[in-house]
């Protein structure tokens, strides 16, 4: 079993309280207590821990290396392990690829759309290896390479089939309008001289319209960040739902090996930073439309899904007794019994609330409001508790359950499309999952895929397998005779005594008895050896 495309989903800042709070704010604005958030119905879900190399409570670069590297690395270090010198140019021996590379590898098209800029600290972790404020060379003082350089440049960058998002600034000269390079370059026409073929769109009309042979886009919708969804001029910047499903339209062409495509939601982190508990709910609206777009537009039979958060927020969510028809956004019903005065369902643990807090109160107008914070700071700061995780498609109930490290993330998507260190499995290889432990520098805390797939759920979906291609005596099976790992099933499947009959590639099971009492007899023999 192979999984053919996979769409990441990443909610800057987007912590189980948000999740929370977006759900009860879609009820109230739909009128509907029954409500729920796209991803709310996925199957799998688990908890994710993400904590840094060196800190408690991380931060976008630091967790976007985890989360899409699959190593823990330094704060504000981005694409790196923890041995990176940032005096020195060209770590290379302390540089990480990302799943994107290892989908390149294995000929897969790949793509991420943001609403942030697309050199920000999340989506960068995808391509380039640096510190996170490295976005041009009007930010370093050195001769290192920036990082919209290194995705015009280098490999990774240069084989995007779909890079979406806001920040041209960072890429065209100061001598143009809004322009930061310093050396003077336009790397917007060094990406298009590199795809003769390709589309470079700024606004959404010219997004729509992409055409129907193109197999490589560049979207730079904004000087700096997208707007927010409540604040976007909807003739002008496309929202994350558009530039999903247009991404989603440009990978499947002429595509038989499959895409990995990552969205980011990156401005529910930044409405966060300011206290404005509405539009970080709207904008995890927004990826909520997104998510459900992306559903409607892969078959989830041979497609993983995934949504989660790089980490979470310092919001809190507190009342009691507060009728739910209660707006989210506004104060609870009682008053604080100590002082006598209002306080608001969503409040935080710092930032720019702290000061302005009653003038906020008499706001009838929610949407511009900061919301009370306990500690005064001017740009709030994140949260270090753990982050939600959902999944539905192929594989999904297999792979995630239960509380997991950041880092395990991208090695179980490796795991499901067979990339990586796990390529070897759709391939006819046999692997031993409990004692192959992630070489190099990946973290020894992350054992070749998690105990889960060594477990009953994942035998037991090999027996529907079997189930399907109407082997009987598998049908007859007592629950107990299964095989107790990974390993023994690849070993039956691989084997010259099948003619090498692979079920993880799809092709159709022998139906000779031949072959259904070899695997009973295995089975047998196996059990009781145990």
């Amino acid at each position: 079993m192979r999984v053919k495309n996979v769409i990441l989903f990443v909610g800057d800042g987007m912590g189980l309280t948000t999740v929370t709070a977006s759900r009860v704010h879609k009820k109230q604005k739909l009128d509907n207590f029954e409500a729920l958030l796209s991803f709310d119905e996925f199957p799998a879900s688990a908890m994710i821990r993400t904590d840094t190399a060196n800190t408690q409570i991380s931060e976008s670069a630091a967790a976007a290396t985890a989360l899409f590297c699959g190593v823990k690395t330094n704060f504000e270090n981005l694409g790196v392990d923890i041995t990176a010198d940032h005096e020195i140019c060209n770590n290379i021996d302390s540089d990480t690829p990302s799943i994107i590379s290892w989908a390149q590898n294995e000929n897969l098209k790949t793509g991420f759309v943001t609403t942030t800029r697309i050199t920000h600290a999340t989506p960068a972790a995808l391509y380039a290896h640096s510190r996170r404020h490295m976005e041009d060379d009007s930010k370093i003082d050195t001769t290192c390479k920036d990082i919209a350089r290194q995705l015009i440049e280098d490999e990774t960058g240069r084989r995007l089939n779909v890079i979406m998002g806001g920040g041209h600034r960072s890429f065209i000269p100061e001598s143009e309008s809004e322009g930061r390079r310093k050396d003077g370059r336009n790397l917007i026409k060094t990406w298009k001289n590199d795809h003769p073929n390709g589309e470079f769109v700024t606004d959404r009309w010219q997004m729509m319209n992409i055409s129907d042979d193109t197999e490589h886009v560049l979207g730079l919708f904004s000087s700096s960040h997208m707007k927010f969804n409540a604040d976007r001029d909807k003739e002008a910047e496309p929202s994350l739902a558009e530039m999903t499903k247009m991404a989603i339209k440009v990978l499947k062409r002429n595509n038989r090996n499959g895409f990995m495509l990552i969205v980011e939601a990156g401005k529910i982190d930044l409405a966060h930073h300011f206290n404005n508990a509405f539009r970080a709910l709207d904008d995890t609206l927004a990826l909520d439309k997104a998510v459900e777009v992306a559903v409607k537009n892969v078959d989830l039979t041979n497609s993983l899904i995934i949504v989660t958060s790089d980490h979470s927020s310092p919001m809190i969510y507190s009342g009691y007794a507060t009728p739910k028809e209660h707006s989210i956004l506004g104060m609870d019903k009682y008053l604080s019994n100590v002082d006598k005065r209002p306080y608001q369902l969503l409040m935080y643990s710092s930032g720019l609330g702290f000061e302005n807090y009653q003038e906020n109160l008499a706001k009838s107008d929610h949407r511009n409001a900061y919301h009370k914070a306990a500690v005064p700071l001017t740009w709030a700061n994140h949260g270090g508790d753990d982050v939600p995780l959902y999944a539905t498609g192929s594989m999904s109930n297999l792979l995630f359950s239960g509380s997991l490290d950041q880092t395990y993330i991208p090695h179980a998507i490796a795991f499901a499309m067979c990339l990586f260190d796990y390529k070897d499995r759709c391939y006819g290889h046999v692997i031993d999952q409990r004692n192959e432990i992630i070489r190099g520098k990946k973290p020894s805390s992350i054992h070749l895929l998690k105990e889960e797939l060594e477990k009953e759920s994942f035998m037991q979906q090999q027996k529907e397998i079997f189930k399907k291609e109407g082997n009987e005596i598998i049908n007859k099976l007592d629950d107990e005779i299964l095989f107790s790992n990974v390993t023994d099933l690849d070993t039956v499947l691989t084997s010259d005594l099948v003619g090498n009959l692979s079920i993880q590639e799809g092709s159709k099971a022998s139906c000779c008895y031949l072959w259904k009492f070899l695997y009973l007899i295995i089975n047998l023999v196996l059990i009781n050896v145990r």
